[in-house]
């Protein structure tokens, strides 16, 4: 069985597949936004055998951007809102740091495959998947669709998504079963919008009153106060979910969704356009 709608999609190369050592660049790279010298700085010390140029630029960064763990570019790099939901689990203990890296990339096999959850429901040898999925996985060639196959599959057991033993992989049931409880946002929506809106004016106040703010911030506000207060796992998936929700006009309040100026990432989308940064004005009592 093959999921729909996947067919001339590109499958990402992920070079960097340690996931214990993703965990920790993340946390290094939390605490220093947009500072490229102490990023790459920090990134060599966990590569002392490598060099500069193919660890940074040439395998962790773009790892990092195709996993959705980065935003901005060159020098103006910091961590996606799923990327620091991921470093403040991790700054707890790595286990919760696993939990919520498991989430993030779930919820990326969905996109791409669903090998987790549609592929290998039993027990499966890594040759049959291959020939199952080669005709859907969009890569220059042959050699390069099953490196890019195994590196994803190593990503997924180095994870705990999945076992693999030899040449076989299987489904860890018990950290699939946790990672789509995460994934549900239901559990989240009850809360949202006083959450949404309690995050909306600490990130006004961090820019000194002034009231326009990006999505993406947003985004990563939102996250770390549910997993602060409840330990809840809500990525920007979720996120997004839950705003399309939330009514944008009411007697309380208005909320302003600003177009991008141009291409860029990390975008909101409703009714099929793309918003980039958001506005609440409180129009009668204040919450």
């Amino acid at each position: 069985m093959k999921p729909s709608g996947h067919t001339g999609k590109e499958f990402p190369l992920i070079k960097e597949v340690n996931a214990q050592r993703i965990l920790r660049a993340l946390l290094l790279l939390k605490d220093i936004p947009l500072d490229r010298t102490a990023q790459r700085e920090a990134i060599l010390s966990l590569y002392s055998e490598k060099e500069e140029k193919s660890v940074f630029r040439g395998m962790v960064i773009p790892s990092f951007r195709k996993l959705g763990l980065l935003q901005g570019w060159e020098d103006m790099i910091s961590l996606s809102a799923n990327g620091l939901l991921i470093a403040e689990a991790a700054g707890v203990s790595p286990k919760f740091g696993m939990r919520a890296f498991r989430s993030v990339l779930l919820e990326k096999d969905r996109e791409l495959l669903g090998i987790v959850e549609v592929q290998i429901r039993h027990k499966r040898s890594i040759v049959d998947l291959y020939r199952c999925l080669s005709g859907d996985i969009a890569a220059p060639s042959e050699i390069q669709k099953k490196e890019r196959l195994k590196r994803w599959i190593a990503l997924l057991s180095g994870s705990g998504l999945v076992q693999r033993i030899v040449d076989t992989v299987s489904v860890v049931k018990s950290t699939l079963k946790v990672a789509q409880q995460d994934l549900d946002h239901q559990p989240k929506s009850k809360e949202f919008f006083n959450i949404l809106f309690r995050s909306y004016r600490d990130l006004v106040r961090t820019q000194h009153q002034v009231d326009v703010v990006d999505i993406a911030d947003l985004r990563g506000v939102v996250a770390t106060h549910y997993w602060r207060k409840q330990k809840f796992i809500l990525t920007e998936r979720q996120f997004d979910i839950l705003l399309r929700a939330v009514p944008m006009t009411t007697n309380d309040y208005l909320i302003s969704l600003g177009k991008p100026m141009g291409p860029e990432e990390k975008l909101f989308q409703l009714d099929g356009r793309y918003y980039r940064t958001l506005s609440i004005r409180a129009l009668g009592r204040q919450r």
